[in-house]
C-alpha cells in the first residue's frame, strides 16, 4: 500500500525513500571528494665542481725553503741569512736571535755578551767593555759594581779578593795600601782603621793590617805608613794619635813614654829639704817640751816632804 501525504504529514514510505536518497547522495559526495595529501619538498643541491686530480710531480717545499710565486722557477728557494722557514714561507729571526746559514729552519739565541737589537740579523753584535747583554739579548747593560767585563762581548765577572770595581768597569782595581778585601765581587775595599796600617796594595786578609808600632801613630782610617811621634808626646803601640806629656815631664821624638825633666828633680829636692827642715824643727820643739816637763816634774818632787823613819807617814 502506497503511502499518501495526508494533511501535510509525510508517509513512512515517502520518508524512507527520501532518506535513502540523501544517504546515497552523501555517500556519493564522500566517495567523489579526494583526500588532501602532503608532497615532501626536495631541497635544491648546489652543484660541486669536481676536485682536480692531484699531480704526483708537485711536492711541498722543505723546511728552510719556500716557493717564490714571482718567478717561473719550479724549484724551492732557500731562506736567506737572517730568515728561518717552514714549508709555507721564510720568517725574520726575532729580536735576540740570528741565523748565519741559508735554508735555516731555526734561529739561534745570541751568546752571552752579544745582542741582536733588530729582526732578521745574520750575526749578533758584541757589547762593549764594561757592559754585557741582558736576559733578552737585545740591550747591552752596565756591569754592576764589584764586576767587570775585560773585552768586547765578555760577560761581567766578579772581582777577585784583593780587588774592587765600580759600575761599568772594564777591569778590577787593586785595593790600595791601608785597605784590604777578603771577598769576591766587592764594590770597595775595607779600611784597616785607626791605630793600624798596611803599606801594600791588593791585600786579601785583615791580618795584612798591622798594629802601629811604639813611638809612632796611625791617625787615618786607611793609614799606609805610620807617623813619627812628635817631641814632648808619647805613642804606645796601636796609637791613633800622640798623647802629650804631663807637666814636668818630657819626651823626645818617637817616644813611647815620657820622662821627668830637670824642673821635676829641682822640685823634688826642694820639697825634700823642706820636709827635712820641718821634721828637724818639730823634733827640736818636742825635745824642748820634753826637757821642760822633766824639769817641772823634778821641782814638784822636791816640794813634797819625804817620809821619816819609823811610823809610816800617812800624809796630810
Amino acid at each position: 500500500m502506497s503511502h499518501q501525504h495526508l494533511n501535510g504529514v509525510t508517509s513512512p514510505s515517502s520518508s524512507s525513500s527520501s532518506t535513502r536518497r540523501r544517504l546515497r547522495t552523501t555517500a556519493t559526495t564522500i566517495t567523489d571528494t579526494p583526500e588532501p595529501t602532503t608532497t615532501p619538498t626536495t631541497p635544491t643541491e648546489t652543484p660541486v665542481p669536481p676536485s682536480p686530480t692531484p699531480r704526483t710531480d708537485c711536492l711541498p717545499c722543505l723546511s728552510g725553503s719556500f716557493y717564490n710565486n714571482d718567478t717561473l722557477d719550479t724549484s724551492c728557494t732557500g731562506c736567506s741569512d737572517g730568515f728561518c722557514g717552514n714549508p709555507a714561507s721564510c720568517l725574520l729571526c726575532p729580536l735576540g736571535t740570528f741565523t748565519a746559514e741559508n735554508a735555516s729552519t731555526t734561529c739561534q739565541i745570541c751568546a752571552a755578551g752579544y745582542i741582536a737589537a733588530a729582526m732578521g740579523l745574520s750575526e749578533c753584535k758584541p757589547c762593549p767593555q764594561g757592559t754585557t747583554s741582558d736576559d733578552s739579548h737585545t740591550v747591552c747593560q752596565n756591569c754592576p759594581p764589584g764586576t767587570a767585563s775585560y773585552q768586547e762581548g765578555d760577560i761581567c765577572q766578579k772581582c777577585p779578593a784583593g780587588f774592587y770595581s765600580g759600575a761599568r768597569a772594564e777591569f778590577c782595581n787593586e785595593c790600595s795600601p791601608g785597605t784590604y778585601n777578603a771577598l769576591l765581587g766587592q764594590a770597595k775595599c775595607t779600611d784597616c782603621g785607626p791605630g793600624r796600617f798596611n803599606s801594600q796594595s791588593g791585600q786579601k786578609s785583615q791580618s795584612a793590617c798591622r798594629p802601629c808600632p811604639s813611638g809612632k801613630y796611625c791617625p787615618d782610617e786607611a793609614t799606609q805608613i805610620p807617623v813619627d811621634c812628635p817631641s814632648n808626646n808619647y805613642c804606645p803601640a796601636e796609637s791613633a794619635n800622640p798623647t802629650g806629656c804631663p807637666s814636668m815631664f818630657q819626651a823626645g821624638p818617637n817616644s813611647s813614654r815620657c820622662s821627668p825633666n830637670s824642673y821635676f828633680y829641682i822640685i823634688i829636692v826642694s820639697v825634700s829639704l823642706i820636709v827635712l827642715v820641718a821634721f828637724g824643727i818639730v823634733w827640736k820643739y818636742r825635745q824642748i817640751k820634753s826637757n821642760q816637763q822633766i824639769k817641772m816634774t823634778n821641782e814638784v818632787t822636791m816640794l813634797i816632804p819625804r817620809p821619816m823613819d819609823g811610823l809610816e807617814y800617812g800624809g796630810f
